[in-house]
This record gives structure tokens, C-alpha cells and sequence, in this order.
């Protein structure tokens, strides 16, 4: 057998076996679909999680959600709003559409008004330990309206200041923000369907949510994208072994994030300025965000000092509590990682600081 022939034979070998491996790939991928579909068509709960298929930057992730967990975090009836995606109701004993309505200020005086998702709104805590409470009791000749919404993204919470703040004086609005929201005002569906802006040549061009108030015919017609739930699980894995285990980085586009949001943060800007009322941006993290600078950090601080106005960071406002108390900042955490009575109470006496000293100029 003459040289050629050898490497010819064993060029053919090789494709065999690439061949056999290929295939059995195929096959392998092909049971595995199998078995998830199945075991999700068979409602098992450990494999009916989106996070196992599709990253939570991605509506893929809200629109399985919904089909597996409809009721899960669901919006309250009512809820649903033709603009925000879903607020709180209106009503007359809460016309404002403040959260928790037990919770609704007097109005008679000049408020503070305070935008932002569920750090703002209150989640596990009651509602008399919130921080938009706690902060109204540190100044009492203001009152506090708490316009934060659960699930909000930069987007929502401008929009519902965009669409409130011309209804009555404030002495001054709180613009809070979690590092998450960053990532939701790239997706078109999150609790329900959600409003979303793109930038068409220089100006923000919002999209409207089509719901008609019939969520279930909203979701027949936008269904998931997903193709193989097996393809699925090992891209996320892949993404997380390669995100260092970071779930909050896996799937994330900060470049279109970071350009929607300052643009989102300039109309905010726009609006307070127009109406003479101080701005004051707040922002939150994460426990798992305590210690390490990551990309939205670093583009909100840059964002505050372009926009020259006053920043509450809370995570170095809970890294100095917790020094000063020798303990551990997650401390002031509850397990699902929002804060926790005691957390909300050192972030109110910071803004209260803050609004005094350099806001409202009451000392």
C-alpha cells in the first residue's frame, strides 16, 4: 500500500468516525428532547423552570413562565395597564394608583415621589416597614408617594413618572433603580406584556404593549421562540459555566441595555428640570452584587456623574452599616434577595440624609 493510499485510508476513517459521532450526537440530543418534552408535557415541576432552557434577559424566559406558572407572580386583576403593561388599579379610595393602597399618604401637603420596581414598591416586608414609609416618618412635613411597581424595568418606571408627575407638585422625585432593570427594557414581556422603547435616529421611540386586556390571546399569538429544549440546557449551561456562575450575566446585551437606559435617564432628567423638582437617583443591588464592580455599577455611577445629580448607591451605604456593625451587608436581605425591614430602614435614613443636607436644604 503506497503512501497515498494510507492517508487516504485513514482521512476515510476519520470521517467515519466523525460520522458516527455526529450521529450519535443527533440521537443523544433526540432523546433528551424527548424526555423533556415529555416530562414538561407531564407537568414535573423541576424541568417545568425557563431557567434551565432560556436566560431571564430573554422574553422567551416570561413567555414559558407564563405557560407553566400562569398564576406565579401573576398581575392582579385589574392590573393591567394600556401603556405601563400593569400598575397599580385606580380608584377612589386610592386615586393616585400608589402601592399599597393601606399605605396611601395624606394629600394635602407638598410629596416626595418615588418611582422604581419592587425594592421601591415592597415585596415580603410590611407595608409600614417599606422604605417610601420609613422615609415619610424621617420627614414628616412631606409625604412619600410610592409609585414603585414589581417587575418594573427603566423603561416602565420613566413612563409612570412621565405619565404622574404632571399631576400634582412634588419637592422632589426618587428615580430607583435596581442593576436588573437595566437588562428588562430589552424585553417585550415580563409580569405581562411591557412597553419597550428602540432609538430611532436620536429620538426614543416607544412600542406600546398590544394586549387588548386579553393576556391568554396576547401569549397564543407572540409564542415562545425556543426550538429544542435539549439545545436549550446546554447553551445555558455553557453560558453560566462561562458567566463564572453569574446568573445575573448570562444572555445579557449591555450595549443595547446601557444605550436605551441613559436615554431613558436623560427624559427623566428632561422632565424633572422642566418642572423645577430635584432629581435624585437611587440605586440597589443584589446580595451577590456586594462586592464585586460589575458593568451596570460602573455605567450607573458613570450615568450619575454625567448627569450631574444626587446618587444614593445603597450598596455603599450597606457596606458602611455593616462595618460599622462588624457584621456581613447581606444581612440586611431577605432570601429572595430584596431587602428586608432593617435594610429598608438604613437606606430611608440615608435618602432622608441626602434630601436634608442637599435636596431640600432643610438643615
Amino acid at each position: 500500500m503506497t503512501l497515498r493510499d494510507r492517508c487516504a485510508e485513514r482521512a476515510t476513517g476519520a470521517a467515519r468516525a466523525l460520522l458516527i459521532a455526529l450521529v450519535a450526537c443527533v440521537v443523544a440530543l433526540t432523546c433528551v428532547e424527548i424526555a423533556l418534552r415529555s416530562a414538561i408535557h407531564f407537568g414535573l415541576t423541576f424541568f417545568r423552570r425557563p431557567g434551565l432552557y432560556v436566560a431571564e434577559a430573554d422574553d422567551d424566559y416570561w413567555k414559558l413562565w407564563h405557560a407553566w406558572m400562569p398564576t406565579r407572580d401573576a398581575p392582579p386583576v385589574g392590573s393591567l395597564d394600556p401603556v405601563l403593561g400593569w400598575s397599580t388599579p385606580r380608584s377612589a379610595d386610592n386615586p393616585l394608583g400608589l402601592s399599597g393602597a393601606e399605605c396611601m399618604p395624606p394629600l394635602h401637603r407638598v410629596p416626595i415621589l418615588f418611582y422604581g420596581d419592587s425594592f421601591v414598591a415592597g415585596t415580603a416586608t410590611p407595608c409600614p416597614s417599606t422604605i417610601p414609609r420609613q422615609l415619610e416618618r424621617l420627614l414628616p412635613d412631606h409625604p412619600v408617594y410610592n409609585f414603585g411597581v414589581g417587575g418594573y424595568g427603566v423603561d416602565q418606571a420613566y413612563l409612570r413618572l412621565a405619565h404622574t408627575l404632571p399631576e400634582q407638585p412634588a419637592a422632589a422625585v426618587l428615580f430607583g433603580i435596581f442593576t436588573g432593570d437595566l437588562d428588562r427594557v430589552l424585553l417585550t414581556v415580563r409580569t405581562a406584556p411591557k412597553p419597550y422603547f428602540t432609538i430611532d435616529g436620536e429620538a426614543l421611540a416607544l412600542h406600546e404593549p398590544s394586549t387588548g386586556g386579553k393576556l391568554d390571546t396576547w401569549y397564543a399569538e407572540h409564542p415562545p421562540q425556543i426550538i429544542s429544549y435539549a439545545l436549550g440546557f446546554l447553551l445555558q449551561r455553557t453560558r453560566l459555566l462561562l458567566a463564572g456562575g453569574a446568573w445575573l450575566d448570562v444572555g445579557v446585551h449591555p450595549a443595547a441595555a446601557k444605550r436605551i437606559t441613559g436615554r431613558l435617564l436623560d427624559a427623566a432628567t428632561r422632565a424633572t428640570a422642566e418642572r423645577h423638582v430635584p432629581l435624585v437617583l437611587v440605586v440597589f443591588y443584589g446580595p451577590r452584587e456586594l462586592h464585586p464592580v460589575g458593568w451596570r455599577e460602573q455605567f450607573l455611577a458613570d450615568e450619575c456623574r454625567r448627569l450631574d445629580r444626587a446618587c444614593v448607591d445603597t450598596k455603599a451605604t450597606f457596606l458602611d452599616a455593616a462595618r460599622a456593625r462588624n457584621e456581613d451587608a447581606t444581612v440586611f436581605y431577605l432570601p429572595d434577595g430584596h431587602l428586608n425591614a432593617e435594610g429598608n430602614a438604613v437606606v430611608a435614613a440615608e435618602l432622608a440624609r441626602v434630601l436634608r443636607t442637599r435636596v431640600l436644604h432643610l438643615d
